[in-house]
């Protein structure tokens, strides 16, 4: 009699099932004394492994992620100054920054809450880009127990 298995996984809301009919060949005395009956069972477990890393390729992947980093612009152009706020829908998530007003920033990087390299934490309110000034910002967002978002990038210049 054929042996069913069956593997449910989520991600993203979505179920993904995985059904598994497998034939146990007979168990005859060879297998048994060369230790291949108990061989067999493992075997199915094995399989199921590696089909749950084919659907869901890192256990990451159902983690929740830390929603982008998105970024809003205020004030008039040119004569008065500009000023540009960040935010993302993760509460409770740190923002974690990079800028230059000269070049495109470094990917900003980070161990655990703590920023390394050139890389800042962002506690607002805003960036001021003077007349005349330009800036540019790559971001992301982290919370613990979650994957980071991707990394956003915002450019703007006050001419």
């Amino acid at each position: 009699m054929p042996e069913i298995y069956y593997c449910f996984l989520t991600k993203n809301g979505h179920d993904a099932g995985v059904t598994l009919k497998i034939e146990r060949p007979p168990m005859t005395k060879s297998l048994h004394s060369r230790g291949l009956g108990r061989f067999i069972p493992t075997s199915i477990g094995l399989l199921l492994a590696v089909l749950v890393f084919v659907a869901f390729p890192s256990s990451s992947a159902l983690a929740d992620q830390c929603a982008v980093v998105e970024f809003e612009e205020t004030g008039y152009c040119c004569a008065h100054p500009i000023y540009v706020s960040l935010s993302t829908a993760t509460s409770g998530a740190t923002i974690f920054v990079t800028w230059s007003t000269t070049y495109t920033p470094a990917t900003p990087t980070h161990n655990g809450s703590t920023p390394t390299g050139t890389t800042s934490t962002w506690v607002g309110p805003n960036f001021n880009v003077p007349p005349g000034g330009r800036l540019y910002i790559k971001a992301l967002a982290y919370k613990a127990g979650f994957t980071d978002s991707a990394v956003t990038e915002y450019s703007v210049e006050n001419y």
